[in-house]
């Protein structure tokens, strides 16, 4: 299944990257739709920033999250998780070989 999905696309981010599936696999929201990453802009070093908001750390927030509502205790954390992976030179984005949910059921919100 890793094979299949590090050569998925799930569309493109706002500055025109790949998306795949993010830090924690595909979110199947109350609808059906399914949510793998949302983009969030911050001022990182005097400079907007996209990184996203469904990081490990969020993951008590998938609902507020997935109805747009960014807490600053939401921002604080993709900010947190975004600057320790840019500190080591890897991308604030989960990239192909980073997934660590192979095996594991979605996630399905309800709301």
């Amino acid at each position: 299944m890793l094979e299949t999905i590090l050569g998925q696309s799930f569309g493109k981010r706002e500055n025109q990257e790949d998306k795949y599936t993010g830090f924690l696999g595909e979110i199947v929201l109350p609808d059906g739709t399914v949510m793998t990453e949302m983009s969030i802009a911050v001022d990182i070093d005097g400079k907007e920033t996209l990184i996203p908001a469904i990081v490990p750390t969020n993951k008590k927030f998938l609902k507020d999250i997935a109805q747009k509502n960014i807490t600053k205790q939401i921002r604080d954390n993709a900010v947190n998780h975004a600057m320790k992976r840019m500190k080591q030179g890897k991308s604030p984005f989960a990239e192909p070989g980073e997934f660590q949910f192979e095996g594991k059921k979605r996630i399905r919100l309800k709301y």
